[in-house]
């Protein structure tokens, strides 16, 4: 019927059908459907033969477009007065209204049959998207091309020249994209995460200067003022929204920084600023604490997955993060840290490990020890010089306390400025291994005792073990370097 359906209605006429695509018109509109054995059925309006079954006249149930019938069609897509079907082979077939070049034949004549798009000849499409007198195509090798109406510079053109067969569109052919849209008069094009990246300016959205990083902390501050996990109220909503759209900001902001490499002084984002230390703390505490929103909690961990090499700049400052949110007792079980924790405590051993972080931290470790080592037995030579022999003895033995209290605490000062080495942090991450590790072997034991299905044991290994397990590799490899095996035939 013609009559409006103010409730869902199932289409009778494809009853028994299995559909996997389907697209509607606007205006004087038309409906198509895909069924998974690759044919397609329309209905609607007629005009200009877009249903495709060569006359103009509409039709009020689905009939079957016969020119597609043996072309295994997996995609339609619908625009204005016209239609676009695409194969499973990556052909792309177009029909209906012909202004404004929409079809894409080169031509503005109407056509009534789907009509193979020469122009992508040769080209294997995934994907097909329609405006109202435009459309895009997407190649597998991430090519966008388009073809149709400008008016609205729909194919980054400000000439606003219509496009009269496919083109690809300029300055995507690097971006590796992975999927098309179109609205009536605008194109959308996005790339996979990797290949994310974006403007140092960019209307209402970003602009990367001091100021927009002044009054994003400032907001920040505002608006998740007692949402740290301490309350036992959660924030009206329209504070949580407010909150989750700042730090979604403040990534993109970042991003940005990062991306086009800002020098974080010039952005007040130096070592030690205010603004720094402000955004640093408002962001990891929600990112890490207990009792947080999750949406907040997750805006807040992507702030920090996107810019952790500004907000946390020096591996110094990542090592104590880290230790402080390690569980400080030899019994503590891991099992029972908070996911927010628990990300964070990921996230630093990553970026502890990224760029061959791990490894210049070894270095600087073994140089300190060994600058470190090399002062004691000066000042022990001066000791010796100025006192009696029969002190050799007594002074001996407290030097072994003072290099066993050296490697337990890690703490050593250099240029008058206390750090945290290497090897503390190990050790801690050792402690909090063999707890997870005893808790996981009393697991496995309480399964076995209980006769209870191995196979929904956990075997996921932890960004933790993982940094130890490297550090292994880069200490055994700097304790055995691989220049000396080979010196001395026939021997290790």
């Amino acid at each position: 019927s013609s009559e409006d359906q103010t409730i869902p209605m199932l289409v009778t006429g494809l009853k028994g059908l299995k559909v996997i695509d389907v697209s509607c018109g606007s205006g004087d509109a038309q409906t198509l459907a895909v069924t998974e054995n690759g044919q397609v059925w329309s209905w609607g309006d007629g005009d200009y033969g877009k249903l495709g079954r060569g006359g103009s006249d509409g039709c009020k149930t689905p009939k079957l477009i016969e020119k597609l019938q043996d072309l295994d069609i997996v995609k339609v897509r619908c625009g204005s007065q016209f239609s676009i079907a695409l194969t499973k082979d990556g052909q792309v077939y177009t029909w209906g209204k012909g202004d404004s070049q929409r079809l894409g034949h080169g031509t503005e004549e109407h056509v009534r049959y789907p009509k193979l798009l020469e122009g992508l000849k040769g080209k294997k499409v995934i994907d097909v998207a329609a405006g109202s007198t435009h459309c895009l195509a997407l190649t597998e090798d991430s090519e966008v091309h388009s073809w149709g109406s400008n008016d609205q510079c729909q194919h980054f053109d400000t000439l606003r020249i219509t496009k009269p067969e496919p083109a690809a569109l300029p300055g995507l052919d690097t971006k590796h994209i992975v999927g098309i849209a179109c609205g009536p008069a605008q194109s959308f094009a996005w790339s996979s995460c990797s290949e994310w990246s974006i403007g140092l300016r960019v209307p209402f959205v970003v602009d990367v200067c001091p100021m927009t990083f002044e009054q994003l902390d400032l907001l920040l501050r505002q608006v998740t003022e007692g949402m740290d996990g301490s309350s036992d109220w959660p924030p009206p909503q329209e504070k949580e929204c407010m909150a989750v759209a700042t730090l979604n900001l403040l990534r993109l902001q970042l991003h940005a920084a990062i991306s086009h490499q800002v020098d974080p002084e010039c952005l007040g984002l130096g070592l030690g600023s205010i603004l720094l230390n402000s955004l640093k703390q408002t962001v990891v505490t929600l990112a890490s604490n207990a009792g947080v929103l999750n949406t907040v909690q997750s805006a807040a961990q992507a702030v920090l997955q996107s810019g952790w090499s500004v907000l946390l700049p020096t591996a110094e400052e990542r090592a104590r993060a880290l230790s402080a949110l390690l569980p400080s007792a030899v019994s503590g079980n891991e099992m029972n840290v908070s996911p927010g924790r628990r990300f964070m405590i990921d996230l630093l051993v990553g970026s502890l490990m990224a760029d061959g972080g791990l490894e210049s931290a070894l270095n600087a470790a073994i140089t300190a020890e060994i600058q470190d080592i090399e002062a004691k037995k000066e000042a022990q030579k001066e000791k010796e010089i100025d006192e009696q022999e029969a002190n050799a003895s007594t002074l001996h033995r407290s030097r072994t306390p003072l290099d066993k209290d050296l490697i337990n605490t890690g703490i050593y000062e250099s240029a008058g400025k206390q750090s945290l080495p290497l090897v503390q942090l190990i050790q801690q991450l050792l402690r909090n291994i063999a707890s997870q590790t005893i808790a996981k072997l009393k697991d496995v034991a309480r399964r076995i005792s209980s006769c209870m299905d191995q196979e929904l044991y956990s075997k996921e290994r932890s960004a933790s073990l993982d940094l130890l397990l490297r550090f292994q590799r880069l200490l055994v490899s700097k304790l055995y370097p691989a220049d000396c095996v080979g010196q001395v035939p026939n021997t290790y």
